[in-house]
């Protein structure tokens, strides 16, 4: 069993002869341009080998990236592609739309792919869409969290079912909070460290319930650029830190850092061979990666903005008549937000969605407007490219850095919750 770290949460995994490519998102941004790769990579569909399988583990764009999906070479789609059984519309539609030869498989279902050779899909016990995955080859096996926050029960039940060799585990949560949201630095700063603190004592819990044999961190090597490259230093994703997190708790796993085109090779003997680069986490490094990628991000911030010149107004009536659409199948309660948005020559327009009265009411006047509890800060360039179908993921796509946000509370509360949810569940 070969484990060669691609970028993210991309492996590919070679079983002898056989291969198995995970989640992969290898060309460009991701999350309508908020997401970059950091480390970056040199891997794209033309010069990875012919997978036998490919795995996706839920419809994120980081993990089913549609701008990837569409270079692969005519072959890959000929494979089988495994992927979770979720019951949603939208993900069944999404996967057989592009490929023909698809396996579902059901929460804990075994898939014996050949002698020797299964994987076993886990659903995410909580409710939310995704899934990890087991590898089992002859004596070895391997386990990918990918971004499934399942709970430290189903870990430990997940153990019981035999052991893991190697675990390649998340560390780190991504989001809009705090670094989009308005508030001193200070507090961004404090609020930003106790979310890794958090993070890493959930990881560690984790990995302790699993009990791997090796863990290795991923699907958190991303980064933000532009306006946004602040996030980086708030968003805090070094691997490094995680690493001495985990020595420090002294737990018997034995952590290893990839850095893309770095493996790990299981031999038959049970000794295991390692190519390992040096991981470079620092501010020097940032800077790099900026200049690096500062032609690729300009010419993607102007395909983002060729829709800037639409006609403004049937833009933002076809978002806001979908909104009254989807209110009206909610219940109500009390909670109010302000969407703000901004053109590119300063103008502002605005809309208040009141949920306790199920009302929409566009251009408030400052003097009569009460104060909401949330504030959503966007551009209309975003919103076009919403409304004229640009993001697979719909509104979820905003998550990462598209919108910044305002609220007078640091906690999130149970309404702004049931709002996330709502709109991030809906198609424009």
């Amino acid at each position: 069993m070969k484990i060669t770290y691609i970028t993210h949460a991309s492996l590919l995994i070679e079983l002898d002869n056989f291969k198995i490519l995970t989640d992969p998102w290898l060309i460009g941004p991701s999350w309508g341009g908020s997401l970059w790769h950091f480390p970056t990579h040199n891997f794209t569909p033309k010069n990875l080998p012919v997978p036998d399988i490919i795995y996706f583990s839920h419809g994120h764009d980081d993990h089913f990236h549609e701008e990837t999906i569409k270079q692969f070479p005519k072959s890959w789609f000929k494979k089988l592609v495994v992927v979770p059984n979720y019951k949603e519309k939208w993900w069944k539609d999404s996967i057989n739309s592009k490929f023909k030869n698809v396996k579902y498989l059901n929460h804990n279902e075994i898939y014996n792919v050949k002698k020797d050779l299964s994987l076993q899909i886990f659903l995410n016990d909580k409710g939310d869409i995704d899934s990890s995955l087991k590898v089992k080859y002859q004596n070895k096996s391997c386990f990918l969290q990918t971004d499934n926050l399942l709970s430290l029960r189903e870990a430990s039940r997940i153990s019981k079912l035999g052991k893991i060799d190697i675990a390649f585990m998340m560390p780190y949560l991504t989001g809009i909070f705090p670094a989009f949201y308005k508030m001193k630095r200070h507090e961004m700063i404090k609020l930003g460290k106790k979310k890794k603190n958090n993070s890493l004592e959930y990881s560690y819990n984790l990995i302790k319930n699993l009990k791997p044999k090796y863990l290795v961190p991923y699907a958190c090597d991303i980064a933000s650029l532009g306006k946004n490259f602040y996030a980086n230093f708030i968003h805090n994703n070094n691997k490094k830190d995680f690493q001495r997190f985990i020595i420090k708790k002294k737990l018997g796993t034995q952590s290893i850092i990839l850095n893309p085109g770095n493996y790990i090779y299981f031999k038959k003997n049970g000794n295991i061979k390692k190519k390992i680069s040096k991981y470079k986490f620092s501010l020097k490094e940032f800077k790099k990666f900026k200049y690096k990628n500062s032609k690729p991000f300009s010419s993607y911030q102007k395909k983002e903005m060729q829709l800037e010149n639409l006609e403004k107004k049937p833009v933002i009536n076809s978002f806001i008549n979908t909104l009254k659409k989807e209110l009206k199948k909610i219940k109500n309660y009390n909670f109010s937000v302000l969407f703000l948005i901004k053109f590119k020559n300063d103008k502002k327009t605005s809309f208040l969605i009141n949920f306790k009265k199920r009302k929409i009411i566009q251009d408030i006047p400052e003097k009569k407007l009460v104060i909401p509890k949330l504030i959503i800060f966007t551009e209309f360039y975003k919103i076009a490219n919403l409304v004229k179908k640009k993001y697979p993921m719909n509104f979820m796509t905003f998550h990462n850095g598209a919108i910044m946000c305002q609220r007078n509370s640091k906690d999130l509360s149970d309404n702004e919750k049931r709002f996330w949810s709502w709109i991030y569940n809906f198609s424009f």
